[in-house]
């Protein structure tokens, strides 16, 4: 993996954070589509390239004059992905590659709100921007899910849930899921509503 020296500031944080979260879901995507180095789940596989090709493609929004190794350490990524490596294999490599890039261009990776979420708000919020999709009660089956391909998330699944937190609801909200309908929202709707 290339090595990331110090540049930047706190103008490229939201690329920044978008890289890294988007690494970081890759990793969570592929861990869900392999078992005993084998593929198990290749649509998890797929999501997974896709999020390190959505990092890459921000990765190019980053200055020229040191973007080129933040987009090599996510081609070895991928590389990783491509070689069906163990998925703790994978999740180290984007540890350290978050961390080299946090450090690197003195970024905080987590941008969340200190206080915790309205849970009033993020029922308004979610059935203003989310219930279309997703359905009035989360099982993905609202008035525009017929037409999309893949299918809108049943957010109601909690087996298929289980292992998500949090932070990796507001990173997906923040950032969209590469290869489906699901929009970015980290310019439409503040980090407070992102949160609720």
């Amino acid at each position: 993996m290339a090595v990331l020296q110090a540049q930047g500031g706190p103008a490229q944080a939201p690329t920044v954070r978008r890289v890294a979260s988007t690494a970081v879901l890759a990793a969570q995507e592929y861990r869900s589509g392999i078992r005993n180095g084998r593929v198990v789940a290749p649509a998890e596989v797929e999501e997974a390239k896709l999020f390190l090709s959505e990092a890459r493609r921000s990765a190019g929004l980053l200055p020229a004059d040191g973007n080129q190794a933040v987009i090599a350490s996510i081609d070895s990524l991928l590389g990783l992905v491509g070689a069906t490596a163990l998925p703790d294999s994978l999740d180290a490599r984007v540890q350290r590659f978050t961390a080299a890039l946090a450090s690197r261009f003195g970024v905080s990776l987590v941008d969340v709100p200190a206080t915790a979420p309205s849970l009033a708000r993020g029922a308004k919020v979610y059935q203003e921007n989310c219930a279309g999709c997703h359905g009035s009660a989360g099982r993905g089956d609202g008035p525009l899910a017929a037409g999309l391909e893949p299918k809108p998330a049943n957010l109601t699944d909690a087996a298929a849930l289980s292992g998500a937190s949090p932070l990796d609801f507001y990173r997906r909200i923040a950032i969209g899921v590469a290869g489906t309908a699901m929009p970015a929202f980290e310019t439409r709707l503040s980090a407070q509503d992102r949160w609720a």
